[in-house]
């Protein structure tokens, strides 16, 4: 199983910037070097198709899509499907991340239902779970993620069912830690990890779980080296090719 870095850029840069992080990446030692790691990054909407021709230059850098829709095709503005992707050269895209689920009423039920189609449809999925403050502090972490990993092992069987092989991720994502510069501890990422993965195993359904959460450069090494931990769901330190090389080297040299 590959380890997979992937830097969300949520709302940020042009095609100029799009293109310059490219050239960046094709002409870095680090990145042609790269052995064990998958190597993502995660635009706006309108960079998607730019992103992609770029990155024909750069054949190890895969380009995804932040969110896709619940539905095929339809009356739904605003929504993206997974064929749309796939006809502009986009084969990954994330789902539920903590920002879709907190502001724009992204539910385990709506999560799941995009997740299902997209991998039905042949678009790799990176899965995003977590439990906010108010759920750690009341002691239902666990509870939080056996609750959202299983809405995410009923997408993928639905999927595998359909005799889809498009690939499926889980990124934990601790809401509190997510661009707040407070980073979970080792013993929290190794524990929440571990029912993860116990979860995974349990149903049947292993898969590569990445930690996000205000990861960078300088607390990476420690984080990577954690058990269950197969890489890592990166925002503000992806937006930098120097921070995102920086962290792909720690990664692709880090113990299996």
């Amino acid at each position: 199983m590959k380890k997979i870095l992937a830097g969300n850029w949520k709302l940020h840069k042009t095609r100029a910037d799009v293109k310059s992080f490219v050239e960046a990446c094709k002409a870095s030692p680090i990145f042609s070097s790269v052995k064990q790691t998958r190597t993502i990054v995660i635009p706006s909407p309108v960079l998607l198709e730019s992103a992609a021709n770029f990155a024909r230059e750069c054949s190890k850098l895969e380009i995804f899509s932040q969110n896709t829709s619940t539905d095929a095709t339809g009356a739904f503005t605003g929504e993206t499907s997974p064929a749309q992707l796939l006809d502009v050269g986009i084969h990954g895209t994330l789902v539920g991340h903590s920002e879709r689920r907190q502001f724009f009423g992204d539910t385990d039920a709506t999560c799941e239902k995009r997740a299902t189609l997209a991998l039905s449809q042949g678009v790799d999925v990176i899965y995003c779970i977590g439990e906010s403050l108010a759920e750690r502090e009341a002691g239902k972490t666990q509870s939080v993620l056996k609750i959202q990993t299983a809405s995410y092992i009923k997408a993928v069987k639905a999927a595998r069912a359909a005799g889809a092989k498009a690939a499926a991720m889980l990124a934990y994502e601790p809401v509190w830690a997510i661009g707040t510069g407070k980073v979970a501890g080792p013993e929290q990422v190794a524990e929440a990890h571990a029912w993860i993965h116990q979860d995974l195993e349990a149903a049947g359904c292993p898969s590569a779980i990445l930690y996000g959460g205000s990861v960078k450069p300088s607390n990476f090494k420690e984080l990577a080296a954690i058990p269950h931990v197969a890489g890592a769901l990166v925002g503000g330190a992806s937006l930098e090719a120097k921070d995102y090389l920086a962290l792909l080297e720690i990664l692709d040299s880090s113990p299996t």
